[in-house]
């Protein structure tokens, strides 16, 4: 039986580190910034396996398509020690996009399992892709506040069932209502609406991902 090489993909939108533990290769932040102005951001990687590996990075749109035209990462492929770090470059083209709410992106990076050395011919070796997402934000939003427009969020019942409308710039991911965890991506894009189908009652709290990575609470008024 030939050796297997297996893809696992992690999406980390949650800043929970022991999902990140799981990749051997992947960055050491749950979330980036670059805002419009800036040529480029600088994103750490860290090796935290006893191997050396080589590891691809890339970016996505929230749809799949890897991303060419506006942001690129290097180096694209690069080799880490064990327990060592890389550092990448994410370069902002400032190709035209709109400029008057944010768009999120994902960082790929995949690991590339070594070669076995140890004559192990059933061996199923693992590679692991980490989504990392990362927010464009156009100079127009300035210093407005997430957070403040996480209060601003519009919830309604339509059709018997739960629609929240955002009329913010920003992006937002919602984890859960009434402390209850939501399965599947809820990610709200700025000036839009967003139908929740499976919730067909009008909630008291949301939690949403903030800016760090950590999960707020908020009424609905």
């Amino acid at each position: 039986m030939r050796r297997q090489i297996l893809l696992q993909t992690l999406f980390i939108i949650s800043g929970l580190w022991s999902v990140i533990s799981l990749a051997a290769v992947a960055p050491t932040s749950t979330r980036y910034f670059i805002k419009s102005s800036q040529e480029h951001i600088n994103i750490k990687v860290k090796n935290g396996a006893d191997e050396t590996y080589m590891a691809q990075a890339w970016i996505e749109d929230l749809e799949g398509n890897k991303v060419v035209d506006s942001l690129s990462v290097l180096p694209s492929v690069f080799k880490i020690k064990s327990q060592g770090e890389v550092l990448l470059r994410l370069f902002n083209k400032n190709k035209p996009v709109q400029d008057d709410r944010e768009h999120m992106f994902y960082i790929v990076v995949q690991d590339i399992p070594p070669k076995n050395t140890k004559g192990e011919i059933n061996a199923i070796k693992i590679a692991y892709r980490s989504k990392i997402p990362l927010y464009y934000q156009p100079e127009v939003i300035g210093e407005q506040s997430r957070s403040v427009f996480a209060e601003k969020l519009i919830w309604s019942m339509k059709d018997n069932h739960l629609e929240v409308r955002n009329t913010s710039p920003f992006y937002f991911t919602i984890v859960s209502l009434d402390d209850e965890k939501l399965s599947g991506m809820n990610i709200i894009p700025p000036l839009t609406s967003f139908q929740f189908d499976a919730i067909t009652s009008l909630p008291n709290t949301f939690r949403y991902v903030n800016d760090f990575g950590a999960f707020v609470s908020v009424n609905i008024d």
